[in-house]
């Protein structure tokens, strides 16, 4: 039986009362079509649907239910008075709900064999024997339907039943640290005695590593709240890799879909500090989740920065919120007066701040292992808006928290560059799972031609594809990108046909310019470069040195060196209104270990380049790194 991610707690409970033919069908209208229910046997020997013990809760009837005739029964309502516009509601038969079951084949169904703690074992047997019984006449709703019970004595009545009926274990854990070894393997005999294919845990206690655990044992773990799951309760529980999640709240659904326009799921940005707004420090932080993002998929669109007003904050957090479909805040979680952040969110989303215990207990610990006192004020920092998941910040003080509310994603980070990415890295599994598509990137650098020049070479190559590129000038490059999430295959073929056409120009196929690419070489330890004549009448030389310097190595390391010969830019030098000017180079390879047959041959280029001024030299720079690494490259 393949189980489903999420199933309807008693059906749409938040839409109809629980437990009622009139949940179950909202259930499957809104295409939840795994339906919990809880089974009960009247006095009488008539199976109906009812989780409570006692009847006074939905009906006001203050019996114990399953001591009343099904005559009796029948005539109860419902008195919920959030569902008092909605009609009048019964509480229905077993039969019924299998009847409708039979209607519609894509429903499934697990059945809560439902026993009180007091319940005689003749009670509980003849309630499984009934059930049975039933269910042989719904034989075509076998594989559509899963037991299961709290009671040990239920699960080991139907063991012996020798139905083929899959079924789960209920347990409730109220102290993990009383699931000790022995209760272990009490509850694993039980699972492997019954046959069970899954275990149902509440949710309270669960981490991901408990989960995992679980697995090991169970092989399946279904979830249940000991409360109503809020959003971020089924994030967190999704982010656990959880099995199954009982749901009260059936719009949940959303949260393991892909939205419809989930290509273009938008992601914007909000830093806040006075230090950034004045200029004191530059904001780096958001650029690079940016980075980080769109590579993801996400599509990134706007940067604010608000100083630490309260009314700035909050009015920058609307703007994005309406315009965005995740907004993530970068800085104001510290301790004092103007870390305004947490406060600001809780004041948008009217989800007031909420002390949470276990932030107190580690800023508690990290800050006495460094002062004698832990200041109250810090305290602060440990409230967050209610119903956010807290994200633990290992590498400082100020947790991070996750949001979900009216369809929107907020993610709140920490300032300092190390902790803002230290936490990113632990919530991009989060963002993954909202189900952006990841775009396959192609990048050149190319050097020594202009926009036009190229996109009159290539866009009539994209245009075959149906393909569009997009171009970036930053002196002394031209970066040409091009990014789809179509077939990686097909797109192979278009950057290979792009590449014959621009491979005069290109410096490096990826982000990197060429003088980072050679500085990846000689960090290898394996090469040294000699420059034996420099017509930048020092700048070259200069930077070498520089890229030398950088570099720990020990001169017995290396073994080949590369002897650079520069030529040209006699324009530059004796004609200031000269518009172009020609560098050239020559290349040499010597093995100083003299260990292998290295070609003779002398790499020559020259290429030509518009006069600049001083600039002129990134380019020269540039252009000759990207000759050492091609020579390089092709030795190897």
């Amino acid at each position: 039986m393949k189980l489903p991610q999420l199933i309807a707690h008693r059906g749409a409970n938040r839409i109809f009362p629980e437990n009622t033919m009139a949940a179950f069908k909202a259930a499957k209208l809104n295409h939840v079509n795994w339906i919990e229910l809880d089974v009960q046997l009247s006095k009488d020997g008539v199976l109906f649907i009812f989780h409570d013990d006692n009847a006074k809760r939905l009906t006001s009837l203050d019996r114990e239910i399953t001591e009343l005739n099904w005559d009796e029964i029948q005539t109860l309502k419902i008195l919920k008075e959030e569902f008092a516009k909605e009609g009048v509601f019964h509480i229905p038969k077993l039969s019924e709900y299998l009847k409708w079951m039979c209607e519609n084949p894509d429903i499934h169904t697990n059945i809560e064999i439902k026993v009180a703690k007091n319940a005689t074992a003749e009670y509980q047997e003849s309630l499984v024997h009934a059930l049975l019984s039933m269910l042989d006449e719904y034989k075509v709703l076998k594989d559509r339907i899963l037991l299961s019970s709290f009671s040990p004595f239920v699960m080991e009545v139907l063991a012996c039943s020798q139905r083929e009926i899959a079924t789960h274990l209920l347990v409730h854990v109220d102290n993990w640290e009383k699931v000790t070894d022995d209760v272990v393997k009490e509850i694993k005999a039980l699972y492997q005695r019954c046959r069970c294919i899954a275990i149902a845990i509440n949710n309270t206690h669960l981490t991901k590593a408990r989960v995992t655990w679980l697995k090991a044992q169970f092989s399946h773990v279904l979830v249940y709240g000991d409360h109503i799951l809020s959003d971020n309760d089924v994030m967190g529980l999704i982010d656990m890799n959880v099995d199954s999640i009982f749901i009260d709240d059936v719009k949940q659904r959303c949260l393991i879909e892909k939205p419809a326009n989930h290509n273009n799921l938008v992601v914007s940005f909000l830093a806040t500090g006075d230090e950034i707004t004045t200029g004191d420090i530059i904001n780096t932080n958001t650029p690079k989740l940016a980075a980080n993002l769109y590579e993801m998929g996400f599509q990134t669109a706007i940067h604010l920065t608000a100083d630490d007003q309260h009314k700035n904050i909050e009015e920058a957090l609307l703007f994005l919120l309406e315009r965005s479909d995740i907004v993530i805040t970068v800085g104001g979680l510290g301790p004092t007066e103007d870390d305004k952040t947490a406060e600001s969110i809780a004041n948008v989303t009217n989800c007031p701040l909420e002390f949470y215990a276990p932030s107190w207990e580690r800023i508690y610990a990290r800050v006495s292992k460094r002062f004698s006192q832990v200041p109250e004020i810090n305290k602060k920092q440990a409230y967050f808006p209610k119903g956010a998941k807290v994200i633990e910040n290992a590498l400082g003080t100020a947790d991070g928290c996750y949001l979900h509310i009216d369809n929107k994603h907020i993610f709140m980070l920490p300032g300092p560059p190390s902790e803002c990415f230290g936490m990113y890295r632990d919530i991009e599994p989060m963002l993954q799972s909202l189900g952006a598509e990841r775009k396959h990137i192609y990048h050149w650098n190319l050097l020594g031609a202009s926009e036009a020049h190229i996109a009159k070479r290539i866009e009539p190559i994209a245009k075959k594809y149906n393909e569009a590129l997009g171009y970036r000038a930053a002196y002394p490059y031209l970066e040409v990108k091009l990014h789809s999430r179509k077939e990686k295959a097909l797109l192979d073929k278009l950057a290979e046909e792009i590449d014959q056409s621009i491979e005069i120009f290109t410096a490096s196929r990826e982000k990197a310019y060429a003088s980072d690419i050679l500085k990846r070489y000689l960090t290898s330890g394996l090469y040294q470069i000699k420059l034996k004549r420099d017509v930048t009448k020092g700048y070259v030389h200069s930077q070498m040195v520089l890229l030398e310097r950088m570099i720990e190595k020990s001169p017995k390391d290396v073994r080949y060196k590369i002897e650079l010969q520069t030529s040209g830019m006699e324009q530059f030098w004796q004609d200031k209104d000269a518009v172009v000017d020609t560098i050239g180079c020559e290349i040499q390879l010597v093995d100083l270990c003299g260990a292998h047959d290295i070609p003779e041959e002398i790499h020559k280029a020259e290429v030509k380049f518009s006069n600049k001024d001083s600039e002129s030299f990134l380019f020269v720079y540039e252009w000759l790194a990207s000759e050492i690494n091609k020579f390089i490259t092709k030795l190897r």
